[in-house]
């Protein structure tokens, strides 16, 4: 976004909606608004978020690009909110002056109050003051439930791994590495290590809700963040007179999913016959997607399906 004196919502997928779910950002934001609020109602300052600027409810979406603000209340998801944030998840870094936050910069100024539920944030948040890990500035934000951060967070004043001023939380962590620097640290959320953050008890404690995944040695993950990167299916019909070819997935990132059949993962060695058919099942991990499919060295083009549970 190029500079600007006027007001602006910005988002990654919306500038500004009623209610956004299911979307998910991968581009990086930069805003140069430097908008100044003259009136009295903080609310009236430009909101700039990965997925929405501004948005009454927010669920199910996440973010992954970096974030960079000059100027206006920024969260790794959301800006700011009027009502439910839930079951959302940022893994970009996020800078700024006022009111940022890993997951949201702000609640509304007054009238109803916004809370904050199953949402993890994995990026590094910076700012001037009113920044954490979770939420930047939580008067408006009547709970923080079922939500960790292992993301570092800076700022001059009012900081905190979970949130930057003010606001309840239940069953908040952040990791004992997430450096948090700053004058005037909000004390929330309870410190752990990596591993009682991979544990079982930490798993129990966030999934009070079942929208929770335990993974072997890693950190809990929401089930349905992205839908359409966890169940996809795809059918391929490929004219080859060979009697056996190989196929293989190609992901993004160390740990990209499975691929299942009569071989072994990654590889599926496929007898042809005429008219015969091969079963594939590959499923992407949390937060990935197909990205392509090569037969024999060459890429063939593919269309998703999203598969209900």
């Amino acid at each position: 976004v190029l500079e600007s004196t006027n007001r602006a919502n910005i988002g990654g997928v919306t500038g500004s909606a009623g209610t956004v779910t299911n979307c998910n950002n991968t581009g990086k934001i930069i805003s140069y608004v430097t908008y100044t609020n003259t009136s009295s109602y903080y609310s009236y300052d430009s909101a700039i978020g990965g997925v929405a600027g501004s948005a009454v409810t927010i669920s199910k979406s996440s973010n992954k690009g970096s974030i960079t603000s000059v100027k206006g209340y920024t969260g790794g998801i959301i800006g700011q909110g009027s009502g439910k944030v839930s079951e959302c998840y940022n893994a970009g870094d996020i800078s700024g002056a006022d009111s940022i936050g890993g997951i949201i910069g702000r609640g509304p100024s007054s009238g109803s109050s916004v809370p904050v539920r199953n949402c993890y944030n994995t990026g590094d948040v910076s700012g001037n003051k009113y920044v954490g890990g979770i939420a930047g500035y939580g008067g408006y934000i009547s709970s923080i439930i079922n939500v960790y951060n292992t993301g570092s967070v800076i700022a001059t004043e009012y900081v905190g791994a979970i949130t930057g001023y003010s606001s309840s939380t239940t069953d908040a962590y952040y990791l004992d590495t997430a450096n948090v620097d700053g004058r005037n640290i909000t004390e929330k959320g309870e410190v752990v290590t990596d591993e009682r953050l991979k544990s079982e008890v930490i798993y129990n404690a966030l999934n009070e809700d079942g929208v929770w995944q335990q993974r072997p040695n890693a950190y809990p993950v929401l089930i349905k963040s992205v839908p359409e990167n966890l169940s996809n299916s795809t059918e391929i019909t490929v004219n080859n007179t060979l009697k056996k070819f190989r196929i293989t997935t190609a992901v993004e990132g160390n740990i990209g999913g499975t691929i299942t059949g009569d071989g072994e993962d990654p590889y599926e060695t496929v007898i042809y016959k005429e008219d015969s058919t091969k079963a594939i099942v590959m499923q992407p991990a949390e937060g990935y997607g197909i990205t392509k499919i090569t037969i024999n060295g060459k890429n063939f083009d593919y269309e998703l399906e999203n598969l209900d549970d």
